[in-house]
């Protein structure tokens, strides 16, 4: 749920204006395609293909530019933001480690 909501207010910022049922029913097969294939590098480019793919034909009638830039923010907030962050206490952790 934490998913959808991050990629519905993405849209929202970005100034597309997405019912919610028809949103939810959308980006509930966006993430179940996602989950059934097997292949994604890095865990780009098959969510913000699917984005494109159903955003841009009615009812919602999207520019591909907000339904990918929407669906790439949902790839930063989730997994580069918590990569940096995670990066950054690992090298401290080893920095602190071989001072001792």
């Amino acid at each position: 749920f934490i998913f959808f909501d991050q990629f519905y207010y993405l849209f929202q910022v970005f100034g597309a204006s997405v019912d919610f049922l028809p949103a939810l029913m959308v980006i509930s097969i966006i993430f179940m395609i996602k989950a059934i294939l097997p292949f994604s590098l890095a865990d780009l480019g098959l969510r913000e293909g699917l984005a494109v793919y159903f955003f841009t034909r009615s009812p919602f009638c999207l520019s591909p530019a907000v339904a990918f830039i929407g669906s790439f923010f949902l790839f930063l907030i989730n997994i580069v933001l918590p990569s940096l962050a995670g990066l950054f206490f690992i090298y401290r952790f080893k920095i602190g480690n071989q001072k001792t």
